[in-house]
């Protein structure tokens, strides 16, 4: 009664009696209420349902142009085997002098594997995003689910069934799955490149950055001037994003495309 009396007087209604400043609270406080429950039902109401609060992140942003390059991490082959584990999740990234909350592999780069034709890839691909936040389109070809994933060997020599490249699966939240793709002995040689492959989300997770380096190795390795260089490996790849720093929907695409 106390809090209606403040608003309104002490009329119950919005009739004479109510005083101008009590109608601009109360339209504050009802406009208020109907924002909390736009927002409530995610990306529909302008911000993200699970973005993280504003401000959260206190660290200082250093311009691109004067960081050193940054090489992924390396993971190599031991014994014909490359056994390793990539986790998929959520994580801020400052690219350009801005910072971002987009979805990634290990916290932001995704590690560079390398390994020699014969020899097999063992991952157990983690998926921590969270939970879906929308159910199975009609047509599955529209964008839906973004938080499932799948892994994909692009342009590997090698099964696509089973728990090998098979770009089908789908690995949702909260789980973990195991991947094992086996080269066969002739395969090429060269830079090769993994990414998520999941029908209905893979723009959006390959445009936050999820993407990593697969590098098969021979060829002129034995060269002594070609062992004796220094490699570098740089993984390029353009993130887009929204007003909130994040990729939540496949308009964010649509409009980077239409820029061109």
């Amino acid at each position: 009664m106390a809090k209606e009396q403040r608003f309104f007087g002490r009329s119950r209604g919005l009739g004479q009696h109510a005083s101008r400043r009590g109608l601009l609270q109360a339209g504050l406080a009802i406009g208020t209420l109907a924002l909390g429950q736009r927002a409530a039902l995610g990306q529909s109401g302008g911000a993200h349902a699970h973005m993280p609060e504003l401000g959260v992140a206190k660290l200082p942003v250093v311009p691109a142009m004067d960081q050193p390059l940054v090489e992924p991490e390396v993971r190599r082959s031991a014994n014909g085997v490359l056994s390793t584990s990539l986790r998929c999740a959520y994580t801020y990234r400052d690219i350009g002098g801005t910072r971002l909350y987009l979805r990634a592999y290990e916290g932001g780069l995704g590690s560079t594997l390398r390994m020699k034709p014969g020899e097999t890839l063992k991952i157990r691909l983690i998926n921590d995003l969270p939970p879906n936040r929308d159910i199975l389109p009609t047509n599955p070809s529209h964008p839906h689910q973004f938080n499932n994933t799948n892994f994909h060997f692009h342009g590997a020599h090698c099964s696509p069934s089973g728990i090998a490249d098979n770009v089908m699966r789908s690995m949702v939240p909260g789980k973990s799955y195991d991947i094992e793709i086996t080269l066969p002995a002739d395969h090429t040689h060269g830079t090769y490149w993994y990414h998520p492959h999941h029908h209905g989300s893979a723009d959006v997770q390959v445009a936050s950055g999820m993407a990593g380096a697969i590098i098969v190795e021979g060829d002129f390795a034995d060269v002594p001037e070609i062992a004796r260089a220094r490699e570098r490996v740089m993984l390029l790849t353009q993130v887009v994003f929204d007003a909130y720093h994040m990729i939540e929907g496949s308009s964010t695409l649509q409009v980077e495309s239409a820029d061109g």
